[in-house]
């Protein structure tokens, strides 16, 4: 009973031992192994030791004997390491220790407990080593940080503390003074919903009022997820300055309008040159007959000359002019076969002369959507003469396919010829104004198409068809329900 009492007693021990935090492995060898002698009937007479990992832990009276014995400490499945167990005496003090098979069972009970020890310590080591190189991260990120749990901001790195102020502070998106006054709603609208739990993630940009030595404000793009953060639910935030990306966005924004403009005007410059030198030579040659006193008959015929050159200039100067100040859509609630049907009455003639083979593929009891028929009859009617256009060099293969179809939330139109297609160096560009690959065009229809669409709320896009030829896509989107 004596020698279980103080097997008991020693596996205590190591256990408050083992549960000092503040312990390090050494630290805990060192005691466990100055430990093992008392848990025998003669502690004088049994000496011990550990050998994990490279490193002896030895009581003072440790030395090889002839009677001793060994067991292994296994961490994480691997042998790490050993207890030796050593009689100093003949017998050990009794005919029992330290081989008895009760002695043997207590020092693998200590092997154990030191193998798990070993285990955990590496464990929190890891785990220490893992949160310093992640803190290391997190506060030389170039994105701002905060951990937020309720209203409270319980953590930022120092590029949000540059963003949004030191802690603690009352709103956790920062001072609403510093929030420009057009985002200040939205913001609030953020952080009270992501705060309420109502949403998961969430993304928004803001900007930041203009701080000392600076003119112009900071835009920052914010995302919010919700998180666990210490066993607590809490949001993270991640906020990063995109001023610069703003200011880059706006130049190449200007710089696309400015060479829009060039295009434009190139384009202006070269539909007017060709009749406007044509009215210089009428009028070179209309003085002549009248110094000359030539017929009224040449004189007229001039005059016509010059009137039909003047309604070529007007025509390109109304063509510019309806796509820079458009009219106003009549919108009314109507099926997009509509103009659909418009537009092939107007041309299933001149397609079935030409050779094109027309198939039409509308489906039924599609929804009905906010559109104007005419000027989407107008938008038809382009593609199609475009198409049929680009395939007038063609013998035969003409075909022409028109296909309405519901593809939520949007009612589709698909317009596909199997022409020459677009070339892909010309794709991004054909709804640009005056760009055309066509001599006798001015280039100015499809970038109006794409305006009357964008007008409706839709999308105009252009793709390679099953044919080889062009695809356009519109949609349309389909009203919500009323009430």
């Amino acid at each position: 009973m004596q020698e279980r009492l103080k097997a008991l007693n020693c596996l205590y021990k190591l256990s408050e031992i083992i549960s000092q935090h503040d312990q390090t492995i050494a630290a805990i060898m060192g005691r466990a192994v100055e430990l093992i002698p008392h848990a025998f009937e003669n502690p004088v007479g049994v000496c011990a030791g550990i050998d994990i990992n490279g490193t002896a832990y030895r009581t003072d009276n440790f030395v090889e004997t002839a009677r001793q014995f060994q067991t292994q400490i296994v961490v994480n499945g691997i042998p790490a390491g050993t207890i030796t167990v050593g009689a100093l005496c003949e017998n050990g003090g009794s005919d029992r220790e330290p081989f008895s098979t009760e002695g043997q069972t207590l020092v693998a009970a200590i092997a154990e407990r030191l193998g798990k020890t070993v285990e955990r310590s590496q464990v929190r080591a890891d785990l220490e080593e893992s949160e310093q190189r992640f803190r290391i991260l997190v506060e030389n990120s170039l994105t701002g940080i905060s951990i937020v749990q309720g209203k409270t901001v319980v953590y930022q790195n120092e590029e949000q503390e540059r963003l949004l102020g030191p802690l603690p502070r009352t709103s956790i998106m920062g001072d609403d003074q510093k929030i420009h006054p057009e985002d200040l709603a939205k913001v609030e609208r953020f952080s009270r919903d992501m705060v309420a739990g109502e949403i998961e993630s969430m993304d928004i940009d803001f900007r930041l009022l203009p701080g000392e030595g600076k003119r112009e404000p900071t835009w920052i793009n914010c995302r919010a997820n919700r998180v666990v953060y210490r066993k607590k639910p809490s949001i993270l935030f991640n906020m990063m300055d995109m001023t610069q990306s703003k200011e880059l966005e706006k130049r190449l924004i200007a710089q696309d309008k400015m060479a829009s403009l060039g295009r434009v005007a190139a384009g202006i410059a070269h539909e007017i040159r060709n009749p406007l030198s044509g009215v210089n030579i009428y009028l070179n040659t209309l003085e002549k007959f009248i110094d000359r006193g030539d017929s009224e008959d040449k004189i007229k015929s001039i005059l016509e000359h010059l009137t039909s050159a003047s309604k070529k200039i007007e025509s390109v100067i109304r063509r510019v002019m309806d796509f820079s100040k458009p009219s106003q859509p009549a919108f009314i609630l109507a099926p997009i076969d509509r103009p659909v049907e418009e537009a092939l009455k107007l041309t299933a003639t001149t397609l079935r002369k030409s050779g094109i083979v027309l198939e039409v593929a509308l489906a039924e009891e599609l929804p009905a959507c906010r559109l104007d028929p005419h000027q989407l009859e107008e938008v038809i009617l382009n593609i199609i003469n475009n198409a049929a256009d680009s395939m007038r060099p063609m013998s035969d293969g003409k075909r022409i396919r028109i296909v309405s179809e519901r593809q939520d939330p949007y009612v589709a139109l698909r317009i596909l010829d199997s022409g020459p297609g677009i070339a892909p160096e010309d794709k991004h560009k054909i709804f640009d104004p005056f760009f055309t690959t066509k001599s006798d065009s001015t280039g100015i229809g499809l970038s109006i198409c794409k305006r009357i669409v964008s007008d409706h709320g839709g999308m105009l896009d252009v793709q390679e068809s099953p044919w080889g030829g062009a695809e356009f896509l519109l949609l349309l989107p389909v009203p919500e329900p009323a009430g």
